[in-house]
């Protein structure tokens, strides 16, 4: 099956995806609604304005960043039970 998009359609993809604002999907599930101001915090610092560029950090900076960011991402997959505990999985091993 071949798709075929003309200029407007993907214009039109690209302003949904530049347009569509992921903050509301967090407010509307469980990790969103019960974040504390130190996950509200985190996120701040992570986020910046969209510009035409990349923003601008030094290295040190970028590896703060990435580290909040993996930190983050980690609590919460770990909410959602996607993570689990290692210990959980050598628990499962004995068995």
């Amino acid at each position: 099956m071949k798709f075929h998009f003309d200029e407007q359609d993907l214009d039109q993809l690209e302003q949904y995806e530049l347009e569509f604002n992921d903050s509301e999907r967090l407010e509307e599930d469980d990790w969103g609604s019960n974040m504390d101001d130190n996950v509200k915090d985190v996120i701040k610092q992570l986020s910046f304005p969209y510009g035409a560029s990349e923003p601008q950090v030094s290295d040190e900076e970028l590896q703060r960043l990435d580290a909040l960011a993996d930190k983050l991402e980690l609590q919460r997959l770990s909410k959602l039970n996607v993570l689990k505990d290692p210990l959980w999985l050598m628990h499962l091993r004995r068995c």
